[in-house]
């Protein structure tokens, strides 16, 4: 590197391509050494090239490295106080320290430079929007559209304001707008592509949001987001046949392009066609450090029987320590016949949360349903949890999962089973719960109406101050319920809490999907003051513990909803649930269809509400659903 800084400096032309590389690299170099070199390159830019500071800043912020950022965008505002890009720069940095401080630096920089008043508000209803806050997002773009002068700034505030209140028809015409700019030679930002193209999905245009995409990917090297989010719209949308080809033709054209598109073209290599000499191949390509890789590859040298290579691949895919790591190294002991290494992986990731160890109970020592863990304590017991259990049709794991709960270590709960109107002996496998413990309480759906009614007629019933769900067929690690209860004790502006899960098949195999720890939406354990702000589940056949969530981190912002960094759940796959197969079933692919469509919609209808001063609430019972839910999804 010291010799390439030597050629640099040597001359003019060598020096202003090198800072212009430095400035725009994304994907070419380690997230370290590009962050070395940066650095040891800012001094020497502010001497003889000053020009390209602003474009390291927003490169710098970009990746994530927001004291360079910083730095660099200063140094570019000192030089040319007015200059946009360093400004904006500046402005994103400042929504860390919070939103009073954002409006702060917004208004030194209006009264600094106010010809630049439409491009600022601009992104600051961005950064609102982007933090959650979409009443100050759309204020910020009444704002920006008052001052507006330029065609470009003006159609930039009408596709942001189409996505925080638009109505169909605005959303209609202003992609119709965009459309016709880019037609006709325009070069809109990079920016305006990229919100036009998340209406252009909102609507169901997938074609023109991926021309979108692939259009503002190849406006810049400094907007990877672009490139991430067509791939994401390929692997979720289109046909396995012309996915495929989509990245085969990414990869031939190397650089960031073939690094974007690599991981998820070992994904369809390993699940998809089971390829594990492509995945290898994929692999040796790859920049290090890439985790998806590297866990894919040591999967892959595992189901081929090579466990020091898979290991080896493990060791490779970064130094710190992750669930995801522990989830795949035990995998690799699973599929390597080393069943006692796979617990052992499980328990040296709790371990490290203070989470008592899971134990075997199959003959064969893995993980699969029932495991369980070692004695524990009992821990204090404030405030009453009442923990909510929808059932259906009682399966094999039903006693499983309800004593789990009742060992718990926290011991003031309230057990609400709800039979589900279910059609066999479900309602008496229930009952003997309730006889043998006190804190259950067995509730009967008069018709079967899914886990959501259930869920919500128990809401009515139950008596405590935090409310917690469970599944009829997971086993809860003694401490999940403990361990959330304190977590909310310890952050009083918290509304909920979930943990995080693996799933294992019949012969105790942990399901990776692109991941395999995922966080378990359905383990939320809420204070009741979010119930009376929100109200209940919608009542569908699934995606409503989603909605809910995502409900509660608009009204009250994403650091409302914690997540537990232990693996406190363990759940069974199977074919024939919701996630397993069927319309609604869940694979390595993103998620799409239906549940997309639902995700599309009720996140449009949390913006518009909340940018329009309306409300979230949703009774119980509820007349309709607030926003276009798909068929298959309704009650």
């Amino acid at each position: 590197m010291l010799a390439g800084l030597g050629g640099l400096l040597g001359g003019g032309v060598a020096w202003r391509r090198g800072a212009r590389t430095m400035a725009s690299l994304g994907r070419g170099l380690s997230r370290r050494l590009w962050t070395v070199s940066a650095r040891l390159l800012l001094p020497l830019l502010r001497v003889l090239a000053p020009g390209h500071l602003a474009r390291l800043a927003a490169t710098a912020l970009g990746r994530g490295e927001h004291d360079l950022a910083r730095r660099a965008a200063t140094l570019a505002s000192a030089r040319d106080p007015c200059a946009l890009e360093p400004l904006c720069a500046l402005l994103a940095l400042a929504p860390a320290r919070g939103a009073a401080s954002r409006d702060a630096v917004l208004a030194l920089f209006l009264a600094r430079c106010p010809a630049s008043g439409a491009a600022l508000h601009l992104q600051a209803s961005r950064l609102a929007g982007e933090s959650g806050d979409y009443a100050s997002a759309h204020a910020h773009c009444l704002r920006g559209l008052d001052c507006a002068a330029d065609a470009g700034e003006l159609l930039a505030l009408r596709t942001q304001r189409a996505y925080l209140a638009g109505d169909s028809g605005e959303v209609r015409n202003v992609l119709e707008e965009v459309e016709t700019a880019v037609q006709g030679g325009a070069s809109l930002a990079v920016e305006t592509l990229l919100g036009a193209a998340r209406l252009a999905e909102e609507a169901g245009h997938i074609d023109r949001a991926r021309a979108l995409l692939e259009l503002a990917a190849g406006r810049s090297a400094a907007h990877p987001r672009a490139l991430d989010r067509r791939l994401l719209l390929d692997a979720r949308h289109l046909p396995l046949d012309e996915l495929r080809a989509e990245l085969a033709g990414y990869l031939a054209r190397g650089g960031r392009y073939a690094d974007a598109a690599r991981p998820l073209a070992v994904f369809l290599a390993y699940y998809q066609d089971r390829d594990d000499a492509r995945v290898l191949a994929l692999a040796a390509a790859a920049p290090p450090g890439v985790r998806a890789v590297r866990v894919h590859a040591a999967l892959a040298h595992a189901r081929r029987g090579e466990r020091r290579q898979a290991l080896a691949a493990l060791a490779g895919a970064g130094a710190q320590a992750c669930a995801e790591l522990a989830a795949a190294r035990a995998e690799v002991c699973r599929m390597t016949a080393d069943a006692a290494g796979q617990v052992a992986a499980l328990n040296a990731w709790n371990a490290r949360h203070a989470v008592a160890p899971v134990r075997a109970l199959a003959a064969a020592g893995d993980l699969r349903l029932p495991v369980a863990a070692a004695a524990v304590a009992p821990e204090p017991e404030s405030p009453l949890v009442s923990v909510i259990m929808p059932v259906y049709k009682a399966g094999p794991l039903l006693d499983m999962a309800v004593a789990s709960l009742l060992a718990q270590s926290y011991a003031k709960l309230e057990v609400l089973l709800l039979d589900d109107a279910s059609p066999d002996d479900t309602a008496e496998r229930l009952a003997r719960w309730q006889v043998a413990d006190a804190r259950v309480r067995l509730l009967r759906m008069p018709r079967n109406g899914g886990p959501y009614l259930a869920k919500n007629a128990a809401l009515v019933e139950c008596t405590g101050e935090l409310i917690a769900f469970a599944d009829s067929d997971d086993w809860n690690h003694p401490q999940r319920i403990a361990r959330q209860v304190r977590m909310l004790a310890e952050r009083p502006d918290a509304e909920a809490v979930c943990v995080r899960y693996v799933r294992v098949d019949a012969d105790g195999h942990i399901i990776f999907r692109r991941t395999a720890v995922k966080t378990a939406w359905q383990t939320l354990l809420l204070r009741r003051r979010a119930l009376a702000a929100l109200g209940f589940f919608m009542p569908l056949r699934a995606g409503a513990d989603t909605e809910l969530v995502e409900r509660i981190q608009a009204r009250f912002g994403a650091a409302a909803v914690l997540v537990d960094p232990a693996v406190t759940l363990l759940a069974q796959y199977q074919a024939s649930t919701l996630t397993g197969g069927g319309a609604l079933a869940m694979t390595w692919r993103p998620v799409g269809g239906a549940r997309q469509a639902h995700h599309l919609a009720f996140r449009r209808w949390h913006r518009r509400q909340l940018a329009l001063g309306g409300s979230l609430y949703v009774p119980h019972p509820l007349p309709a659903p607030p926003y276009p839910v798909p068929q298959v999804l309704r009650v």
